[in-house]
This record gives structure tokens, C-alpha cells and sequence, in this order.
């Protein structure tokens, strides 16, 4: 995420896709299921960086199945709703913006 602040862009998504790529060859405990949403919540920021918010959402909603599917508490998965209701918001589609910060809002 220094490479994205730094805006080295092309680092940033070989570093993620690096991280992804040494997670999926691990076995699924919950140490690594919580570092592949963050993962995958950092691949969303990303792509909502580089202008990409198909993929931005698509990662995002994977980090919500990933902290969904057990090993998290509710408020693990605030940040990627925030994330959500960024991008939605960027895009101007409010409405979906609402509900991902209400979602937020619930589990704090």
C-alpha cells in the first residue's frame, strides 16, 4: 500500500497479485483467510486508484465473502464497506453508497 501512496502503481499491483498468488498456495487457516481479505480489500483500493471500479467492487465483495466465511468479528469487515461506499459514491451511485455505510455503521 507505500507503493500506491507513492503512486507506484504497476509495484503496488505486482506486490498484491504476490501476496495473492503465496496465499491461495496456503492451507486455509484463519490466520490466512484474514490475509487474503486484506488482501483483496487493499486490491479494491487499488483498482478504485487506478479509475478500475468494476474490480474495485468485485475485490471488495470477495473480501466480504472471505471475512464472512468465519475467523472474523463483524467489525473486521467495517473498513471494506467504507471501501465500498467510496467507490460507489465516486461513481455516483449513492444510493448503493448508502447502504454499504449503513452496513458499516451496524456492525460498529
Amino acid at each position: 500500500m507505500d507503493s500506491l501512496r507513492l503512486e507506484r502503481n504497476a509495484q503496488c499491483l505486482t506486490n498484491l497479485k504476490k501476496a495473492e498468488e503465496y496465499i491461495h498456495g496456503k492451507e486455509k487457516t484463519v490466520e490466512i483467510m484474514k490475509l487474503l481479505a486484506i488482501t483483496l480489500n487493499n486490491l479494491g483500493c487499488y483498482y478504485k486508484k487506478v479509475g478500475k471500479h468494476p474490480l474495485a467492487l468485485k475485490s471488495l465483495q470477495q473480501a466480504l465473502e472471505v471475512e464472512n466465511s468465519g475467523g472474523e468479528t463483524p467489525s473486521d469487515s467495517t473498513a471494506t464497506h467504507l471501501n465500498k461506499c467510496a467507490i460507489y459514491s465516486q461513481i455516483g451511485n449513492h444510493r448503493s453508497a448508502l447502504e454499504s455505510v449503513n452496513f458499516a455503521l451496524e456492525l460498529l
